[in-house]
């Protein structure tokens, strides 16, 4: 699990690793929203204290955009973020292409809370099982079904319904995985 939040981050600041994750086919916001947020301090290299091998670089896409590139399996992975602020939580929302899908190449997207401090990075990506029940309680999100009993959670709903049905949520710790700790590297 340690493993995915650190690709969410740097997917933020998948080759995913067969650990459980969320991803949706839209953002959770687009591109030009008034909640996207730049923090130039994010800018740098990073690295998980338990993964001495994994440094992820986060340089600056555009003006309101990271471009994050990390090495997975020796090939180099790039990929883009958007950070929002939300009710006062800062959230990252991550996009990579599914190089996994041979026929239908789609953009995943991934969604994760982020917390900062001087030369450290908190992530928390979305809880997989905490998701799950929110859908078996109330159907909603709408999903892939095909996903279903997978260790893998698509969503397939549009941005306004993902906002409507994640957002309230955005400060509960319980919709989301345990912090996983970046710091930068000098």
């Amino acid at each position: 699990m340690r493993k995915l939040q650190g690709a969410v981050l740097a997917v933020m600041l998948a080759g995913l690793t067969g650990c459980t994750s969320v991803a949706s086919r839209y953002p959770l916001f687009p591109e030009n929203a008034k909640e996207v947020v730049f923090d130039p301090a994010l800018l740098g290299r990073w690295q998980d204290p338990e993964d001495d091998n994994r440094i992820y670089q986060v340089t600056r896409l555009n003006e309101s955009s990271y471009a994050i590139e990390w090495k997975e399996d020796g090939k180099s992975v790039i990929a883009t973020v958007q950070l929002l602020k939300v009710r006062g939580v800062l959230l990252a929302n991550a996009a990579v292409i599914d190089a996994n899908d041979s026929e239908h190449y789609f953009t995943r997207h991934f969604l994760a809370k982020v917390r900062t401090e001087p030369d450290k990075i908190q992530v928390a990506a979305m809880s997989t099982q905490w998701l799950i029940d929110r859908i078996v309680a109330t159907g909603k999100p709408a999903h892939d079904p095909a996903e279903e009993g997978s260790s893998n959670l698509v969503l397939t709903a549009p941005s306004a319904e993902l906002r409507k049905y994640l957002l309230p949520y955005a400060d509960r710790p319980e919709a989301f995985e345990k912090e996983t700790e970046l710091h930068r590297v000098k």
